[in-house]
């Protein structure tokens, strides 16, 4: 029997650092930043979602298959509520200004397999309850056989995003934001980092992470070459992320008891939740004080913060109503 101790995720400050930094190249992903370092960092900021699916799937894993199981349920029950009132929350925010969004069976069930019809961003709340419906089946009814080929999905995601339009000349409708291209491979090579962690931790990650860093630019700069208007991660996205995920994982106290931990513990997934609604308040709010022209080079900055402060509320009102869901 799997005790609650045993099933309980290991508290590595690195991880959770990371975290904080992927919060926020989520949301300039979202929102303006410094002109044209926005769209030169396009690189960092596209593994942003892939980080916080493989951090998830390392956390998942366990030596004993049993305890990934009760860890990946464990995540399911958590999910279920935070997806309904996330989605009810930025569903009120955005019912003033663009009525009701949900106005056909159809968007009902995309908003059900896919998440972003609300908000677009809201996709990955679904792909990674998906994700963990998908690998709770494949732990307990096949002991985790299959995972090590769920990554060959994300060539999938090659194929139908970034470089669809340099290589094909005809149109895909496979939802490219969604648990078969996004969710399951990322989840997948996080466990998989959990399971050969041992065997990669001799390796020297700062500069195995620098070198793929420069690989990522110069594939960047091919890309533009190509003229191509894809979407999705790039070819080096996925050696990116995995090579900051095992540097953390080889300074495992990195940060501990700082800001950026404390951010990436308790608020990374409210600002990734919340930074859509944080960001057009940001806009109004400068405007009220006079200072709207500062929005356009620190975008980013102003929702990230106010999304953080935000989430800080958010906590503390749960806490007084002895609450922890969000």
């Amino acid at each position: 029997m799997t005790t609650t101790s045993a099933a309980a995720r290991p508290s590595i400050s690195s991880l959770y650092v990371l975290k904080a930094i992927g919060a926020f190249l989520v949301v300039a992903c979202h929102t303006p930043f410094l002109w044209d370092v926005k769209e030169w960092s396009d690189p960092v900021h596209t593994m942003a979602v892939p980080l916080f699916f493989m951090i998830s799937g390392y956390l998942l894993y366990a030596p004993e298959v049993e305890i990934s199981e009760a860890r990946a349920l464990k995540m399911i029950k958590k999910l279920i509520p935070i997806i309904l009132i996330v989605n009810l929350i930025n569903y009120l925010w955005v019912l003033p200004n663009h009525g009701n969004v949900i106005d056909s069976w159809d968007k009902l069930m995309r908003l059900i397999l896919l998440g972003g019809t609300i908000s677009g961003h809201l996709w990955y709340l679904t792909a990674l309850l998906e994700g963990m419906l998908l690998l709770y089946a494949l732990l307990r009814w096949f002991r985790g056989w299959g995972i090590s080929l769920l990554p060959l999905l994300l060539v999938l995601n090659l194929l139908v995003g970034r470089y669809h339009d340099a290589l094909f000349s005809f149109d895909v409708s496979i939802a490219l934001y969604s648990v078969i291209c996004y969710g399951l491979p990322f989840l997948a090579l996080g466990y998989l980092i959990g399971r050969y962690r041992e065997r990669l931790s001799g390796l020297h990650w700062q500069w195995i992470s620098l070198a793929l860093l420069v690989l990522s630019y110069l594939e960047y700069i091919l890309f533009i070459g190509l003229e191509s208007s894809g979407l999705g991660i790039y070819l080096m996205t996925a050696p990116l992320a995995m090579s900051l995920v095992m540097l953390a994982l080889s300074y495992p106290t990195f940060g501990a008891g700082g800001v950026l931990e404390r951010i990436g513990l308790h608020h990374s997934g409210n600002i990734y939740y919340f930074h859509i609604m944080m960001a057009t308040a940001s806009i109004k709010l400068l405007g009220l004080l006079g200072l709207g022209g500062l929005y356009d080079p620190l975008g980013a900055v102003w929702a990230y913060v106010l999304t953080l402060l935000f989430s800080v509320v958010l906590r503390a009102v749960q806490s007084r109503l002895g609450l922890n869901i969000l």
